[in-house]
């Protein structure tokens, strides 16, 4: 999807290649999840699904620092923005090519249930000590009658399951809706109709490592230290709060910016 953005191509194609983009991302979101779930040792899961974001953040604040590196640059005809989705497309090359060559294995429960414990139990073995991976293994035999599909979890007869969904979807709901994709997408166009359109890149470079430090330390803090509910209520707090600081800074107009 990015090869075809950054090519010298149509909108048609531009399009086109965001929507497989979109697809990638999307899908491949989901199933790092549920891959770290699978592949992590039972005390270190946590940790390891905590810093999923935390790399997502680094990915974002990575992308920043090459606009603004490349910002105005042009190479054999490609303007800058076409440079940066091909500079974007090598990571995923290089992933793809490392999950072709089984650099990166396959999941244990997936081997599991498949029917092929031997192949759960090498790839244990690369990430835990041979008695735990002998313990997961157990307890994978004793579960596997117990996966479940999505129309069980999505109307499940048992009340728990029911609030378990439900809190889930409310919490990606209330994420998404606080703004903060949007104010990544297109912050830097907001900034660029107040100040030059270098300088709107520069300072999204030092508001997303912010947002990288910040959302690391809530990864600490929720590991470690406090609850998540209180984690929750924070984040959401200070959410709000910055929906309304920025919403009176654009009604108030350019005069706030120009004082």
């Amino acid at each position: 999807g990015l090869n075809v953005i950054g090519a010298k191509a149509g909108v048609e194609l531009i399009l086109v290649g965001r929507g497989l983009a979109g697809l990638g991302v999307g899908s491949g979101l989901a199933v790092v999840s549920v891959y770290l779930t699978e592949v992590a040792p039972r005390q270190a899961r946590g940790v390891a699904v905590a810093t999923e974001d935390v790399f997502v953040n680094v990915g974002i604040f990575l992308g920043f620092v090459m606009g603004r590196l490349l910002f105005g640059a042009t190479w054999q005809g490609f303007a800058d923005w076409q440079l940066m989705f091909l500079v974007g497309a090598v990571l995923p090359a290089v992933t793809f090519t490392m999950l072709c060559f089984g650099v990166i294995p396959e999941s244990p429960r997936y081997y599991m249930i498949t029917g092929r414990p031997e192949e759960a139990e090498r790839v244990l073995l690369l990430v835990c000590t041979r008695e735990e991976a002998a313990e997961v293994m157990a307890a994978a035999r004793d579960n596997q009658q117990e996966v479940i599909s999505w129309g069980e979890v999505a109307w499940s007869s048992e009340t728990r399951r029911r609030r378990m969904l439900l809190a889930a979807c409310v919490v990606a709901t209330a994420s998404s809706l606080s703004g903060v994709n949007a104010l990544t997408t297109f912050g830097v166009t907001l900034l660029s109709s107040l100040m030059p359109a270098r300088d709107a890149v520069s300072v999204f470079v030092v508001l997303t490592l912010a947002k990288l430090l910040a959302t690391a330390a809530g990864c600490f803090l929720m590991v470690w230290i406090f609850q998540r509910r209180q984690l929750l209520l924070g984040s959401y707090t200070m959410m709000a709060l910055a929906a309304v600081v920025l919403l009176q800074a654009f009604w108030l107009g350019e005069g706030v910016w120009s004082a």
